[in-house]
């Protein structure tokens, strides 16, 4: 029965896609193995990313920095309040002039 089975899968098939051990090229280990692996680039980008070519701006990087900020209440930056400097309505004169009056001395 199984035979049969396997007789009529194939039938549907040309003689020559079959599975058979004719006509392969024995290839080395080796060979499949150095085909396979990844290259390691590292060297080649750090010497990209090192050199001059790859330096930009601080306006630009500061650019792209406030564009890629989240929506989110959590992503956004904390902006730095400016302190304002408190200027005195009274100057010193009015000062010491208000000590004359209230303590009697200078």
């Amino acid at each position: 029965m199984k035979k049969q089975l396997k007789r009529l899968k194939r039938q549907g098939q040309p003689q020559n896609q079959r599975a058979s051990a004719k006509n392969r090229v024995i290839k080395s280990a080796v060979e499949e193995y150095k085909k396979r692996t990844a290259e390691d680039h590292l060297a080649e980008n750090l010497t990209y990313m090192l050199g001059s070519q790859a330096v930009t701006n601080k306006v630009s990087c500061s650019k792209i920095l406030s564009q890629h900020c989240g929506r989110k209440a959590r992503d956004q930056r904390v902006k730095k309040e400016k302190k304002v400097q408190e200027v005195s309505l009274f100057t010193d004169q009015d000062f010491k002039k208000f000590q004359k009056e209230y303590f009697g001395t200078s």
